[in-house]
């Protein structure tokens, strides 16, 4: 490849990045679980829907915890707009009465994939091809996928690996072209398509689809009744 000076220094600390990246996605899954716990004991608590209680900053669940009550016109006001800013002051929430028009549209265009049933993402290897539909939710899952079936799941890990080897392509809710989804596809040539956002919701185990990741299109030829 005969890399310059400026690229081979990316070269050097690509194998950090890629360490960092999925040290970085454990710490965020850890915390995740062990928050689900203290979530769903808030709810039951307080009586409100689990959802809610993301609404409020770590200060405000405590002070919740310590009066014994949760602010619901708090939680009301800001599912109709927020924002959450993080700086060297603090966590902030401000409330936006207008929210501008090019996150209104995004809005509006999840909104239409999700009652459309369109499922598109960004191309990370193209390619065509058509199979039955796995999800694989967790590394347990994976036994359950055979040649030539799309393996679907919300991000992809190095223990899915036997999987995606049998697997004709592969759809991811998150990720880009870096991601470890991404990076398989192109070692494999298999068809991928990262950063749906949606598949694991509107599709399911048994749905006969096209995977046509040079569009970065799924089509769902045949659902499972």
């Amino acid at each position: 490849m005969k890399p310059d000076i400026h690229e081979l220094k990316y070269i050097q600390i690509a194998p950090y990045i890629v360490f960092f990246k999925d040290w970085r996605d454990d710490v965020r899954r850890f915390h995740a679980y062990r928050w689900s716990f203290i979530f769903d004991a808030l709810a039951l608590k307080f009586n409100i829907p689990r959802d809610d209680i993301g609404y409020l900053s770590i200060d405000e669940i405590e002070q919740a915890i310590q009066k014994g009550t949760i602010d619901r016109e708090v939680i009301n006001t800001r599912k109709k707009g927020c924002v959450v800013t993080i700086a060297e002051k603090g966590v902030t929430m401000q409330v936006l009465n207008d929210v501008p028009k090019k996150y209104s549209e995004i809005a509006l265009e999840v909104q239409e994939r999700e009652h459309d049933k369109i499922i598109k993402g960004k191309t990370a290897q193209p390619g065509i091809v058509k199979g039955v539909v796995r999800i694989i939710r967790s590394h347990h899952d994976i036994k359950r996928v055979h040649e030539g079936d799309i393996l679907v799941a919300n991000t992809t890990h190095p223990n899915y690996l036997p999987a995606m080897q049998k697997a004709a392509a592969f759809v991811t809710n998150e990720g880009g072209i870096i991601s470890h989804a991404a990076i398989v596809a192109r070692e494999l040539k298999k068809p991928c398509i990262v950063g749906t956002g949606n598949a694991t919701k509107l599709l399911m185990d048994g749905d006969f689809v096209e995977v046509d990741a040079t569009q970065g299109i799924i089509k769902i030829l045949k659902k499972l009744k």
